[in-house]
């Protein structure tokens, strides 16, 4: 596949998310969960956050942040 068709492909790729979490304020680059409990995200903004998904049921609930340096 030439360079052109792959820009051209990750462009029309559709966004079939079923839930967003908006405490990062960049990107997210990566997610781990923990069990059933925990959710642990990393992101462009080099903040790492730990959600609790037993509080609203599977909604993410934030409950620390890990600031930057």
């Amino acid at each position: 596949m030439q360079e052109s068709e792959e820009e051209g492909t990750l462009a029309e790729m559709a966004d079939e998310a079923s839930i967003t979490i908006s405490a990062h304020e960049k990107d997210v680059f990566c997610l781990d969960l923990f069990g059933d409990r925990w959710l642990a995200s990393g992101g462009e903004d080099d903040r790492a956050l730990l959600f609790d998904l037993t509080v609203n049921g599977m909604l993410p609930h934030l409950i620390h942040i890990i600031p930057p340096d």
